[in-house]
């Protein structure tokens, strides 16, 4: 039977995926003491990896990588490939994924249907962008892709925490995002590096001084958002 509280169900799979965050955060901060000789061959192999699954997989990058061997590829060969523009990556979504039973239809049903965040049943997150810039955008992640975001994203602050003997037992994270579906801000920017962190979760869109109140009443340890939002309240 579907769950009746989609809320309820998505924080269920959510724990899992923090659990996995923190396990793989012990990697990443490791990796950040690795010498350069040991980043430039991890680099290089990582590199051949995506570029022959991307060839293998996308139309869209198979033609735009048609003069470089993925399995000689460098870094230095990057600069052969035109940069992707937003308007590209979503005229083209369909030729671009690599998830053969990911379309952009099926992506926007998603979206239409949604009451909350949510996964997929194959583990994926669908979101969008407002279209500020003139293109709304349509964004996917895996499993093993959200883990690694959130690694490269609070890696040196984990690494930061430990080095200065942090006790977290007591720290609070004031996250100031978008606070509703379709937007990514919330799951990316929600990320208790300890278990036994709390979180406050503080809608970013707020008039200003309701913002300000909440920031206020949560009495935050650790304060992460949107920079424009933060450099304001740091001035007031």
């Amino acid at each position: 039977m579907p769950d009746k509280d989609p809320k309820a169900a998505y924080e269920r799979l959510r724990a899992a995926h923090l659990t996995a965050v923190r396990a793989s955060l012990e990697d990443h901060v490791a990796r950040l003491d690795w010498p350069r000789q040991r980043i430039e061959r991890y680099q290089t192999e990582r590199l051949r990896s995506l570029l022959a699954y991307a060839r293998e997989r996308s139309p869209f990058h198979a033609a735009r990588m048609a003069n470089i061997d993925p399995a000689t590829a460098t870094i230095d060969d990057l600069a052969r490939l035109p940069p992707m523009l937003k308007q590209e990556a979503q005229s083209d979504w369909d030729a671009i994924i690599t998830t053969p039973d990911v379309t952009r239809a099926g992506a926007e049903q998603v979206l239409a249907q949604r009451s909350w965040f949510s996964y997929t049943p194959a583990g994926h997150q669908v979101f969008s962008s407002g279209g500020s810039s003139g293109v709304r955008g349509v964004y996917v992640w895996d499993w093993e892709q959200f883990v690694t975001l959130a690694c490269l994203a609070w890696r040196w602050q984990a690494r930061a925490e430990r080095a200065a003997g942090s006790d977290l037992r007591e720290a609070r994270l004031g996250v100031l995002e978008a606070g509703e579906p379709p937007h990514a801000s919330t799951p990316l920017f929600d990320i208790a590096i300890e278990s036994s962190m709390q979180t406050v979760v503080i809608p970013a869109a707020a008039p200003f001084d309701q913002l300000r109140r909440a920031v206020a009443e949560a009495k935050p340890t650790h304060l992460v958002g949107y920079a424009s939002v933060i450099g304001r309240l740091a001035r007031a």
